[in-house]
């Protein structure tokens, strides 16, 4: 009779073959979400992860870590799930954690601390680490400023920082020449899906809370497929067709489109084509699209078919149907989805099938079903309770062995 400790070595096998064959659910996948609780003067930032069952979209708690009372950080999550990445401008570093296969909660694994560009004319390092973005194949991790405040005709002194990653470790070390030079000040950062170029969304120098904080232009960096390291595309910066407020930029799966959305400047939706030879950008025919409405953090389902923003304070999540061929933007018919109810930051998950957006009001997380030939999205039940105000989400797929638990 064969052991019964060679069961698991013959089982785990042919059940991952089974699943691949035989029409099973994705797999799983984890949610993070970045939380806000406490008083005003004494916030206090928590990281919590779920896992999403492929089938229902139900979200199942796994761990919640306290963060600290500074800058909301910026999360990435590398291809294979199994690194994740926080910045964390207080301490100038970027926290590293591994990711447990079975659930996703992450685990502290050490951090790197870039080096920094000094402004004689600021009080704090202008390249703090911020918004982050890893390139599709992990190789190479981005990270912007969290520092606005130069001012008016004090020069580039901003910085892109490049590092690069060790896939087995998680480990960072930094790109020869990081940090780059940018230009204003790059609050938002994201990789072309080819990964040979970078984009950042630069707020104007001299923004401040009081004054708000308006888009100056889009910069495109050319990467190096050997070192990580960056260049200016031809024409960056390029300048935004309509006013804009910072509020989120998002790439077409394709590479072929990049869409910002304007934020309370109410000026729809920002699109330019992308030179797939360059990484030059040019406005889109009819951009912006559905001017004179606010807009907010955009987001595309994996196959490029669908854009969701959300509209604000009471507006839902307003859908859009995507031009494969121009990135024209058309409303949906049914949209907008919640209206009346403010929600914020939608993600679409890996497998297209369900959308989450925060609802702050309520400190939960909504989630709906997306249909995948309209776009038309449904509520999947009540909102995932967080105990805290969330302020950001970031979704991604689970590694394999996932599927087992």
């Amino acid at each position: 009779m064969a052991s019964r400790h060679l069961w698991p070595i013959i089982c785990i096998p042919v059940l991952l073959i089974a699943m691949s064959g035989c029409g099973a659910a994705p797999p799983p996948e984890f949610l993070y979400a970045v939380t806000l609780s406490g008083v005003p003067n004494s916030p206090s930032f928590q990281l919590s992860s779920f896992k999403v069952d492929s089938s229902t979209g139900v979200l199942s708690p796994a761990s919640t870590t306290t963060l600290g009372s500074e800058i909301i950080p910026s999360i990435a999550v590398n291809p294979a799930s199994t690194f994740l990445y926080l910045s964390d401008p207080s301490a100038n570093a970027i926290d590293i954690f591994s990711i447990s296969p079975i659930n996703g909660a992450p685990t502290g694994n050490g951090a790197f601390t870039p080096p920094v560009i000094i402004c004689p004319f600021c009080s704090v390092p202008s390249s703090v680490p911020g918004a982050l973005a890893l390139d599709p194949s992990g190789r190479f991790l981005y990270y912007g400023s969290s520092f606005v405040g130069l001012g008016v005709g004090l020069g580039v002194v901003q910085g892109i920082g490049a590092l690069a990653v060790n896939s087995t470790t998680g480990a960072l070390s930094g790109v020869a020449g990081s940090p780059f030079p940018a230009d204003q000040a790059p609050l938002s950062v994201l990789v072309h899906p080819s990964g040979q170029f970078v984009y950042t969304e630069n707020i104007n120098g001299a923004s401040t809370p009081a004054s708000g904080f308006s888009v100056a232009n889009i910069s495109g960096f050319a990467v190096g497929s050997s070192n990580g390291a960056l260049a200016p595309v031809p024409g960056s910066p390029f300048l935004a067709p309509a006013n804009a407020d910072f509020a989120g930029f998002a790439m077409h799966p394709s590479g072929k489109f990049l869409y910002a959305s304007t934020g309370q400047a109410a000026n729809g939706i920002l699109a330019w084509s992308v030179d797939g030879a360059t990484g030059s950008l040019a406005a889109l025919p009819g951009s912006p699209f559905a001017a004179g409405v606010a807009t907010f953090d955009p987001a595309l389902d994996p196959g490029g078919r669908f854009l969701y923003v959300s509209a604000g304070a009471t507006g839902g999540i307003l859908g859009f149907n995507v031009d494969a061929n121009t990135g024209a933007l058309t409303p949906l018919a049914s949209s907008p989805f919640s209206s009346g109810t403010a929600l914020l930051g939608p993600v679409v998950d890996p497998s297209g099938r369900f959308l989450f957006a925060m609802d702050s009001q309520n400190s939960a997380i909504a989630g709906f079903n997306l249909n995948a030939t309209t776009g038309a999205l449904t509520a999947l039940g009540n909102p995932t309770s967080v105990g805290a105000q969330p302020e950001s989400l970031t979704i991604v797929k689970a590694p394999q062995v996932a599927w087992l638990f």
